[in-house]
């Protein structure tokens, strides 16, 4: 079970440095403007708030990492799962915020809610 949970957190942590990549190295591409549903003339507004988000969801991924790197290492588990808990609890409530504000965009919300509560559901088991 701990493994499977493993997993799990490092696809949320994957979700979440893919997200990175398109909020700022990808940035005005056509993927990104695809993806988030923004026009090239909107770029240049959008550019500081998207910078914002850009390190909201590194640090998810940075911290979920962490947990996952410290828990392969044998450390502490308890430091190990306090370390994946905050990242891997706001990845679930994001997606449901974006669920409900966004309905148009539910797929996408489950794609970043699901793996976490997963993860979460089978560390607290394990």
């Amino acid at each position: 079970m701990h493994s499977i949970s493993l997993i799990c957190a490092a696809l949320a942590a994957a979700i979440h440095y893919y997200i990175f990549y398109l909020e700022y190295p990808a940035y005005g591409s056509a993927r990104f403007c695809r993806t988030f549903g923004v026009s090239p003339t909107e770029l240049p507004t959008l550019r500081v708030p998207f910078r914002n988000l850009v390190i909201y969801n590194l640090m998810l991924a940075i911290g979920v990492s962490g947990g996952i790197v410290l828990s392969c290492a044998g450390v502490s588990p308890v430091l190990a799962l306090s370390i994946m808990a905050t990242p891997l609890a706001t990845m679930p409530v994001a997606g449901a915020y974006l669920s409900c504000t966004a309905p148009d965009k539910r797929r996408a919300a489950c794609i970043q809610a699901i793996p976490p509560l997963l993860a979460s559901f089978g560390l607290f088991l394990s």
